[in-house]
């Protein structure tokens, strides 16, 4: 692939999807404003983006380990208690 290819395949991409670049933190804190914001749909999708980029690179146990309690939060705002249970114990196991 030439490198005129390549970065219009990216440039369509973020274009496609806002935030490819964004890492895990950044995407955490965005799925924080979704959360305050009451938008507990959008923040669960952030989150799974988060976790999603992180599996790829080197993120934190304890980062990880937040974003599912994060997740385990907005299931439960979402009235979904056993989807909240399973993220919040993969909250606990930081080493998954």
């Amino acid at each position: 692939m030439t490198l005129h290819l390549y970065i219009t395949v990216l440039f369509q991409l973020e274009e496609v999807e806002p935030g490819l670049n964004m890492d895990a933190s950044q995407l955490k804190a965005e799925g924080n404003e979704f959360f305050k914001n009451g938008q507990f749909d959008k923040a669960l999708a952030t989150y799974t983006k988060a976790l999603n980029i992180s599996e790829g690179k080197v993120a934190s146990s304890d980062e990880k380990a937040a974003i599912h309690k994060n997740k385990a939060a907005c299931f439960l705002k979402l009235d979904n208690p056993q989807n909240a249970a399973a993220e919040a114990s993969k909250g606990e196991n930081r080493f998954t």
